[in-house]
């Protein structure tokens, strides 16, 4: 399952070390990208001692939500939304009302400079659409040729093709979200505080355009039966069956 916090955990204790780096590595390298084709990201609020400590506060609250909760706004928003897990259905309303609720509380909109980077505009979406083909193509064709380096196999599929489709999987997921505007910490802010005066709703129509394509798979996944990947090995996806316990509330409470 994709989950931004689940390759973090996996990065820490060194499950899947490889591939995790892989993924981390390909959303650094569209990190980067996209700062060339749109010339930078928006600055963050200036860092005095109350800033700082509310961003350690936030982090931690995130870190403990997605534990507790066994997944985020990717596991659980994007996967499990899309195979109509009850377990996701609760979590997302739980989180995203709970950001809201506390981004109007605190004024967060407020609290953000005001932002010097203007949306992109067409050609430079484009521009950032054929810099991710390049940067994907550049990934796979470095990936495969390192594939006789790492060589094992994993359950009769080659190992260093997994890792390539990771390192995909990274680059289009991270472009992604730069495209979307998802980076910019104003954009999210805007949306998660009600009481700003400006609120701005376009960042559901991102989770709503990445269910577009999950959502299809997913269930022509679960029509067919399949419990393979293609590339070999069993899908660890978690049983819908799991039942809706306090962890999982919880943790969808702090998580935002």
């Amino acid at each position: 399952v994709l989950g931004c916090s689940g390759t973090v955990r996996g990065l820490l204790l060194g499950k899947d070390a490889l591939r995790n780096i892989a993924f981390s590595v390909g959303m650094a390298v569209a990190g980067a990208a996209a700062a060339a084709t749109y010339g930078g990201f928006e600055g963050m609020p200036e860092a005095d001692a109350a800033v700082l400590l509310r961003l350690g506060i936030g982090g931690a609250f995130v870190g403990f939500g997605t534990a507790l909760g066994n997944g985020c706004t990717s596991g659980h928003g994007l996967t499990g939304l899309a195979r109509l897990s009850l377990r996701s259905w609760v979590a997302v309303p739980t989180f995203m009302a709970v950001a809201m609720a506390t981004a109007t509380a605190l004024g967060t909109a407020s609290a953000m400079p005001p932002s010097s980077k203007a949306a992109p505009d067409l050609a430079s979406v484009h521009d950032g659409a054929a810099l991710a083909a390049c940067s994907a193509g550049a990934l796979l064709v470095t990936a495969l040729a390192a594939m006789g380096v790492v060589g094992a196999t994993e359950e009769g599929a080659p190992y260093g093709l997994k890792v390539a489709f990771e390192l995909i999987s990274g680059v289009t997921f991270g472009l992604g979200l730069a495209i979307s505007t998802m980076v910019r910490p104003s954009k999210v802010a805007s949306f998660l505080d009600l009481g700003s005066g400006a609120w701005d709703p376009s960042l559901a129509f991102v989770m709503g355009g990445g269910l577009l394509v999950t959502f299809p798979f997913y269930q022509a996944m679960a029509c067919r039966g399949q419990d393979r990947a293609l590339l070999g090995g069993a899908l660890a996806l978690p049983p819908l069956s799991k039942p809706v316990d306090r962890s999982l509330v919880a943790g969808g409470a702090p998580l935002r």
